[in-house]
């Protein structure tokens, strides 16, 4: 799987679109998708993490994402 095996960046763009998916769904496994974004934000730091959200999601996903974020991975 991409978000394991590298590429950090563009692994935010699959994880953030899962993510979204999810939300929509009101899935329970979002959990999942945050553990992958909290790895990714390790790698690329935390404003490379919001730069890659920007791009994909509005600011006030990206505000919620990384408020939940910081919460599980205080």
């Amino acid at each position: 799987m991409r978000t394991e095996t590298g590429g950090a960046a563009e692994a935010v763009v699959f994880v953030t679109r899962g993510l979204s998916v999810r939300i929509g769904l009101q899935a329970s496994k979002i959990t999942i998708d945050l553990i992958r974004l909290g790895r990714r934000r390790a790698i690329l730091g935390k404003a490379g993490l919001r730069r890659l959200l920007t791009e994909h999601l509005s600011a006030e996903a990206v505000d919620t994402v990384v408020g939940r974020l910081d919460r599980s991975f205080a």
